[in-house]
């Protein structure tokens, strides 16, 4: 791969001497973290719903001084060791004055308080009671959304072979209404329609997704109340964890799972999330928690009683909420899913432990098409789990963990041991056990592999503070599979690492460099035999990114990525009887830059990239910015550019609009995507506007 442009490369690692300016922008910490997430499990996830409850703070701010444990978990900034710390803090030296002190805590950096500073305040205030007027007198906010790939896919036309795949427009549209007085009380609603599905028309007589809630929170005894659809998450997340988690990624150590049990549901994803009623009870050191839910999913249907008009068998749960082929149109609610559950904690200053519940049933039976890999996974129509819970905390050492069990017998254990070893360094370990035979509907726990079962591991997390501007951190994780996996026809292990040095010599620059490797033995890629033979694969990332503050309008990101992938193969190679290797790579280079239009409420963010992958299997993931409420995490793969505009205007104080073009060109393709979504060409432009209403 040659580029030319030498000259780009060479302002990218050049560092830059800078005047103290505020930052126009937040550094890359929370975007390296979703870009793993998505990389890993490349499953939609609800960072929508966690940047909603982080607008709530920026509304009404954590008070520092009086947060519990449970606030800053919540909060979803802090690592836990960086919590004990401030709460220590505060214990023996006092309330904090202002915010500046925050630098005078163990383990918080330049980087950490730039993050909270928007979210946190020291200013202690007593908290209302909620009076009737408070259900109209908060805020009020409407956003209403298009997006649209320009180029028209093969499913958007006819001829004389063929119908049309899908009958509705290529735009998808969101619309949703919010309500907030703070952080007390929200209800709103939100509505989608999806590339390719009718609306109010056709198939679609009324709009295809329409999620609404209720949400009262920290009023007397009632810790949090929902009503319609929510999320809820209890413990580290083995049996029940429907909204967004951290994972193995740029934040080693911030893996334990906290916070409220419940929030307000207020995403797009249209499946992972309760339907119903749900309520958490303080009283002195005790929560309990109670949920019920009845909903509609998605199901593809096996067998089908046409004399009581009822679906009788599923054989899969489906969770992309696309409904435009008939097809797709027969899976839509075609079971329903009921949940019910209660959970109880008690919490001390430095510990708490809890116990759940939770009970699951279909309307149908689920019965997966048998293949050896999943034959110890959920089937049938009704799944029960237990479990318990544990944080105690003594000084600088913190253990918490849970173990779950399902009514089959199965078992999962996750156990963690973080130690501050002094004001500098912090260690993470990591203990996972969960059985094959273990089942849970929304487990969602820190592991390799999606799902709570099949995996054994040990993590090791590490943070240390070399300076007051040069930060390590990196982690090690060995794990196994002792049964078979969709990607791993035998029995499997693997270990992985990554290093990542980080110099931040004040609140507007940053540059760091992050290795990561990983091994593990999966399945020949290309193998056509009935059953696959595993060989061993490797894939080494390497990554240096710089963000910079030039001035109080200009911000400029700068990021240049590199990763092999090879795998051993057992089959010889054309020139050889002995069995060969595969190697690949790829390259991916952008340039960011973050205007604030001086003396106008104009911003502007823009970027060009150029890529260079042999396969979609050395592909790079680049988060980009987008309109509120939205993300972008595309996969960067072939060859060629991808260059976007981000506009955000705000037209007036009740009034904001953005306006997003990207574009992509690949340079060694004709088509782009493959059966009914397939463009014929070697472009693809995406355009999206929202406008915001806020009164």
């Amino acid at each position: 791969m040659r580029w030319a442009g030498s000259e780009f490369l060479f302002a990218l690692l050049c560092p830059v001497v800078l005047a103290a300016q505020p930052p126009v922008d937040e550094g890359p910490d929370l975007e390296e973290t979703i870009e793993d997430i998505v990389s890993e499990s490349e499953a939609e996830f609800e960072y929508d719903t966690y940047l909603d409850h982080l607008n709530a703070f920026i509304e009404s701010p954590l008070n520092l001084n009086t947060a519990t444990q449970d606030q800053l978990h919540h909060l979803g900034l802090l690592s836990g060791e960086q919590i004990q710390a401030l709460m220590q803090y505060i214990r023996y030296d006092g309330e904090l004055i202002t915010l500046y002190e925050l630098q005078a805590v163990p383990f918080f950096d330049i980087g950490t308080i730039a993050r909270m500073l928007p979210y946190v305040t020291v200013i202690t205030k007593a908290k209302p009671s909620l009076r009737l007027r408070d259900f109209h007198s908060g805020r009020h906010e409407s956003f209403m959304r298009y997006q649209q790939v320009l180029e028209k896919a093969r499913g958007y036309t006819a001829d004389s072979t063929r119908p049309r795949a899908y009958p509705g427009s290529p735009a998808r549209l969101y619309l949703r209404y919010r309500y907030t007085k703070g952080r007390r009380l929200q209800y709103g609603f939100t509505t989608e329609k999806d590339p390719g599905e009718e609306l109010l028309r056709g198939t679609q007589r009324t709009v295809d997704y329409f999620s609404a809630h209720l949400f009262v929170r920290d009023q007397g005894v009632i810790r949090a109340l929902a009503i319609g659809d929510y999320e809820v998450s209890i413990g580290q997340g083995l049996a029940m964890w429907s909204g967004f988690g951290l994972s193995k990624g740029a934040e080693p150590l911030r893996l334990r799972r906290g916070g409220y049990a419940l929030r307000p549901y207020t995403s797009v994803n249209e499946s992972r999330f309760l339907r119903g009623a749900a309520a958490s009870l303080a009283k002195g050191r005790w929560e309990l928690t109670v949920f019920g839910s009845s909903n509609r999913r998605d199901a593809n249907i096996a067998v089908y009683d046409t004399l009581r008009e009822d679906v009788r068998v599923i054989s899969s749960l489906q969770e992309t909420g696309l409904h435009r082929t008939a097809s797709e149109l027969d899976d839509k609610h075609a079971i329903r899913a009921v949940t019910a559950g209660a959970a109880v904690k008690y919490s001390s200053r430095r510990s708490d432990i809890g116990l759940y519940g939770i009970h699951n049933q279909l309307s149908a039976s689920f019965e997966r098409t048998p293949r050896p890999y999943n034959q110890f996974q959920f089937s049938g129509n009704r799944l029960t789990n237990l479990g318990g819970h544990y944080t105690i905390v003594r000084n600088n050492v913190m253990l918490f963990g849970e173990t779950a069990l399902s009514d089959n017998g199965g078992i999962a254990t996750l156990n963690a041991l973080q130690i501050a070893l002094d004001h500098r360094t912090a260690l993470l370990l990591v203990h996972r056990y969960y059985d094959k035979t273990y089942q849970s509907l929304f487990g969602n726990a820190f592991g390799e592999a999606s799902g709570t079962n099949n995996e054994q591991g040990v993590y090791v997390g590490v943070r240390i503070n070399l300076s007051s501007v040069i930060t390590f951190e990196g982690f090690a994780d060995f794990y196994k599979h002792p049964w078979l996996r969709f990607t791993a026809d035998a029995p499997s292990q693997g270990q992985e690492y990554m290093a990542r040095l980080s110099y931040r010599p004040s609140y507007h620059t940053e540059l760091y460099v992050r290795g990561r490797y990983e091994t593990k033995l999966a399945n020949e890629p290309g193998n056509t035999e009935v059953i696959d033979p595993v060989v061993q694969t490797e894939k080494l990332q390497l990554r240096v990114h710089l963000t910079q503050s030039v001035n109080r309008s200009i911000a400029l990101k700068s990021r240049a990525e590199w990763v092999k992938y090879r795998y051993d193969s057992v089959r010889p190679s054309a020139d050889d009887d002995e069995p060969s290797s595969t190697a690949e790579q790829g390259f991916m280079i952008y340039q960011d830059v973050i205007w604030s239009v001086p003396k106008t409420k104009l911003k502007l963010y823009g970027r060009f990239a150029m890529f260079d992958t042999d396969s979609y299997t050395t592909r790079i993931y680049a988060y980009e910015n987008d309109v509120l409420y939205a993300f972008s995490i595309p996969a960067y793969y072939d060859k060629g550019t991808r260059a976007y505009v981000l506009l955000r205007y705000k037209v007036a104080r009740w009034m904001d609009v953005w306006l997003r073009v990207a574009k992509t060109y690949y340079s060694n393709v004709t088509s782009i995507g493959s059966g009914s979504d397939v463009i014929m060409g070697n472009r693809k432009t995406e355009v999206k506007a929202q406008v915001k209403l806020s009164f």
